[in-house]
């Protein structure tokens, strides 16, 4: 066994009543006042009043800041900053999706290190301890509310960046399933398959140790089997409750040992286009697995397995091909785009140059360097991205 490290410093709070999983994390942290980070449309969403109820039922005092803005940029969370160090709060709570817990990282960030963000691009340029943060998911796929990995869209290069420190680790994630409820399907959809992005590429990555192994095909067999169940209803509190914790578990694995080159194509289509991250890893992750077929089909196999596909008789690759078309069907099912083309993607010189030289850094520096099954050339980049813009389908 070759040698690895598995750092995991949350307290994951899973319960089904908001007031006593906030009151456990308030208590942890020994917090008085908090900022609430929040988008606008999860503000006007009933489980906004159910926060608010929590926190009045608790008599823990709060400011509201309700303009987190969409794959946050460097722009709007140096204005969520402004705010949060404006007050005397000494906790933040991101409450929302990835967008929502990611602007709320890059906010408590900036509150004790000061700069501005561009600075802390990369990783361990953190020195300072952020302010401490109670992240509360309405979504489940980013799992942001575990990892130590902020993503921002830096608008100077039209890419996604990523910040990573041990230190951005949030310190507590309050897992209510309450809180998924009356989703919307493609938000549910998009989220979902995120997730399960994190499990699969995390899982057939050449930095997967025992740990991440258990992690994601437990994970990945979860949301298999959850994801569409979930997506059709979701009030329904046996599939949120395998969502929300799967979603976590899969960002355990990604905040460790990263994951693939569907995330590092996506974030550079999604830097450049402003296409959601959920978008992009439909459109890319069959393309992407299927690419990196022959170093993974054990892997992908053992994957089929858990999705329930009978593979008695197949060799690895055979199942390993059934999982990926499995994968498809999947994303499908869930009505998630297929293609870039109607997304406003454009495949002209400089539009390719931009995305692949910003693929190739991703895939060689910072947490995914070295994670993918196999290595891409400049032409396996063109010809994936190419492909995807088009929707062509994954056939064996």
């Amino acid at each position: 066994m070759r040698d690895f490290n598995f750092l995991m410093t949350t307290r994951i709070v899973f319960n089904n009543d908001l007031a006593k999983g906030i009151q456990d994390a308030r208590e942890f942290l020994g917090v008085k006042k908090a900022v609430i980070m929040t988008d606008p449309g999860v503000a006007v969403l009933p489980i906004m009043k159910e926060l608010k109820d929590a926190m009045d039922a608790i008599d823990f005092p709060y400011e509201l800041y309700a303009d987190v803005k969409p794959n946050p940029t460097d722009v709007t969370v140096t204005k969520a900053a402004e705010v949060l160090c404006a007050s005397d709060a000494d906790v933040v709570i991101g409450f929302g999706g990835g967008s929502a817990i990611d602007t709320a990282s890059a906010a408590a960030l900036l509150k004790t290190n000061g700069g501005i963000i561009s600075d802390y691009y990369g990783m361990h340029k953190v020195k300072v301890k952020p302010l401490p943060q109670i992240m509360i998911t309405t979504t489940a796929g980013s799992g942001a509310e575990i990892t130590q990995f902020i993503s921002i869209t830096d608008t100077v290069n039209k890419t996604k960046a990523q910040i990573g420190s041990p230190l951005c680790i949030p310190p507590v994630a309050v897992l209510c399933p309450e809180m998924l409820k009356n989703s919307p399907e493609t938000v549910t959809a998009e989220a979902g398959f995120d997730a399960l992005a994190h499990c699969v590429e995390g899982y057939i990555g050449r930095k997967a140790n025992p740990i991440t192994d258990a992690i994601a095909l437990k994970a990945f067999g979860l949301i298999s089997q959850n994801l569409l169940e979930f997506v059709n209803d979701p009030n329904n509190k046996d599939a949120a409750s395998a969502m929300i914790l799967a979603a976590s578990m899969s960002t355990m694995v990604a905040s460790n040992i990263g994951t693939g080159d569907g995330h590092n194509i996506g974030r550079a289509i999604g830097g450049r286009f402003d296409i959601g991250h959920g978008t992009t890893l439909a459109v890319l992750l069959p393309h992407v697995l299927a690419f990196n077929l022959e170093e993974a089909s054990e892997k992908l196999a053992d994957c089929a397995r858990t999705m329930g596909i009978d593979t008695d008789g197949m060799k690895d690759e055979d199942a390993a091909k059934q999982c990926i078309l499995a994968i498809q069907r999947l994303r499908d099912d869930l009505k998630l785009p297929d293609n870039f083309k109607d997304y406003g993607m454009t495949i002209d010189q400089e539009s390719l140059d931009s995305i692949v030289e910003n693929s190739i850094k991703s895939n060689q520096v910072g947490a995914s360097a070295g994670s993918a099954p196999r290595v891409a050339s400049r032409e396996d980049f063109i010809r994936i991205c190419k492909d995807t813009y088009e929707g062509k389908k994954i056939a064996f």
